[in-house]
């Protein structure tokens, strides 16, 4: 079974000020003021969007758009891990990730689009992502299936949130390396980004 996930636009942060009102963070530069859109989420999380944008202007926001659809994201902060061994750190359950453009760092976020086998009983699994106190820059994208032995694949999003665990300076580009255990064995990908929340509008 593969998310089903519409024609979308952009991934984005659901923000909301202090003063109530509630925004999209697009990207670093680009913010998202939705019109006549409730929050229904009711935290900050990411989300899948897709948005038609509106002609008129925004004294603070980029643009003012409309939301024709909006999924949020699993959405989860990291964790701080030590583990005693290599095969520890990576878990013992493969996982794979699936080639695309949602697999990015920004805003603060590893987002992850990633697959797993499960059984019919719906057994909730156990993920995360580990950072190593002495490795910062190196992650670890672990799973356990809590005892599941079925076989059906399926595939989902995830959202870490990693701010606070990455050592580098304010607007520094770092490089990121995820590390996992697929049924091909071990396996990583790198991403570059600015591992903290953006918080200018």
């Amino acid at each position: 079974n593969r998310r089903v996930v519409v024609n979308v636009n952009g991934m984005v942060t659901v923000k909301t000020l202090e003063s109530g009102t509630v925004y999209f963070q697009l990207d670093e530069k680009t913010t998202l003021h939705p019109v006549s859109w409730s929050n229904v989420f009711g935290k900050e999380v990411r989300a899948l969007l897709d948005y038609t944008e509106l002609s008129q202007e925004s004294d603070l926001f980029t643009k003012e758009v409309k939301v024709n659809y909006i999924d949020s994201i699993w959405t989860k902060k990291a964790v701080s891990l030590m583990f005693r061994n290599q095969d520890e750190i990576l878990g013992d359950q493969p996982i794979e990730l699936i080639d695309d453009w949602m697999n990015v760092c920004e805003d603060g976020y590893m987002n992850v689009h990633y697959a797993y086998q499960c059984g019919d009983d719906l057994v909730k699994h156990e993920l995360n992502l580990g950072i190593h106190p002495d490795k910062p820059y190196d992650l670890y994208l672990w799973l356990d299936r809590k005892n599941d032995s079925g076989t059906s694949w399926k595939d989902d999003l995830v959202a870490f949130d990693i701010t606070g665990f990455i050592p580098c300076e304010e607007g520094e580009v770092v490089s990121l390396t995820l590390h996992w255990n697929s049924n091909d064995g071990a396996k990583t990908l790198k991403f570059k980004c600015k591992p903290h929340r953006i918080t200018k509008l």
